[in-house]
């Protein structure tokens, strides 16, 4: 659900960045989100190479893996890639396609979700630290709300003619569970 940082994060002290393992994380449409996009005649798509899944609901989901990952070592955020991505697909072929996607996310902080729309970087969702616990040894991401931006809303009324969702609204419901690599612990201890 996040993206990758720099070694040395900016204020996160002396201490290195971890690598986190590749990781599948899930981003599944919201109860409302469903609803509206049902209402608007667009579903949810997956961009290979992730996967379309459902959720125990019936809501579509967007499954990817992370790529490259990073937890700051002080805990103070993570960053995270992942190839592929989702897409939004009307039955009159107009399509809004979301790849590349890059998370930073910072404690404290509102942090994003950016992704590439037709070669041009958005940042379409973004997120608070609600569902998210990190330690040492990884991110846990539990049912995180992913809310829908300005610029989210704005590229889905540019494709469609107007955004079946309100900017602000709970898009989709994130989960991941993101570890450490092993060795790297003792290396940062001195251990």
């Amino acid at each position: 659900m996040t993206t990758p940082v720099s070694a040395q994060e900016p204020g996160s002290g002396l201490l290195p960045s971890l690598p986190l393992g590749h990781a599948p994380f899930t981003y599944c449409l919201t109860d409302e989100a469903t609803s509206a996009l049902r209402e608007a005649r667009i579903e949810l798509d997956a961009v290979a190479p992730a996967t379309l899944v459902t959720d125990e609901r019936g809501n579509r989901c967007m499954r990817g893996t992370v790529d490259e990952g990073r937890l700051n070592a002080d805990l103070s955020g993570v960053t995270a890639t992942a190839r592929g991505g989702f897409a939004f697909q009307r039955a009159d072929a107009k399509r809004a396609e979301l790849t590349d996607l890059n998370s930073t996310f910072r404690v404290g902080r509102l942090s994003t979700l950016t992704v590439t729309h037709r070669g041009q970087k958005v940042d379409f969702v973004s997120f608070t630290s609600q569902g998210a616990r990190l330690s040492l040894t990884g991110v846990r991401v539990e049912d995180a709300p992913l809310y829908l931006t300005p610029a989210g809303a704005d590229v889905l009324a540019g494709e469609f003619g107007s955004s079946p969702l309100p900017a602000g609204a709970t898009l989709f419901r994130a989960s991941s569970r993101m570890d450490v690599l092993p060795g790297v612990l003792g290396l940062v201890s001195g251990g």
